[in-house]
């Protein structure tokens, strides 16, 4: 920890300032963060001077992050819902003619799941639409084309497209 101190000490105020605002971005701790603003203390400059000026923290990322996690979280159970219906929509025609399950049985279940399945999409395209509005680019009318359009009938291909588009605009963003 001394090395990265001395480290520290050895940067100039914007390169502090930097780190003391976008930390997350770069993988530091609070620790870290906290020897820079002690640093910029020592040089004069406060934590209140930080936050007038807007570098204390980075609100964009940390909308834009809160969005990505929860988009990240509700498409996941989305995934396993699309899963789940489509192995049910397989598995169906074996069950039921086997008299296995009951087809009204069957039938609920495959309506709760795919119940489940729309509403974890349309949260996750809710945390989508938020994640752009958070990193200043709004809502875009192709990006709702294409993640009902493909979204439904081939979720797990549009699942890790949209995981991979965000995720590295999560690491554009500055």
């Amino acid at each position: 920890m001394e090395n990265k101190a001395e480290r520290l000490k050895k940067l100039d105020n914007p390169k502090l300032i930097d780190v003391v605002k976008n930390y997350r971005q770069y993988g530091y701790d609070e620790n870290l963060r906290d020897q820079a603003i002690s640093i910029l203390e020592e040089r004069g400059i406060d934590k209140e001077h930080l936050q007038l000026t807007g570098n204390f923290t980075n609100n964009v990322y940390d909308r834009a992050s809160l969005a990505y996690k929860a988009f990240h979280k509700n498409s996941i159970i989305a995934l396993i819902m699309y899963i789940l219906f489509l192995v049910s929509l397989v598995s169906e025609p074996f069950l039921v003619n086997a008299q296995i399950v009951n087809s009204s049985y069957y039938f609920v279940i495959s309506l709760v799941i795919i119940i489940a399945f729309w509403s974890f999409l349309i949260k996750s395209f809710i945390d989508y639409n938020e994640f752009h509005k958070a990193i200043g680019q709004g809502s875009n009318a192709d990006g709702v084309m294409m993640y009902f359009g493909f979204g439904v009938p081939l979720y797990f291909l549009a699942f890790f497209y949209f995981r991979k588009q965000m995720k590295e605009q999560m690491d554009s963003i500055s």
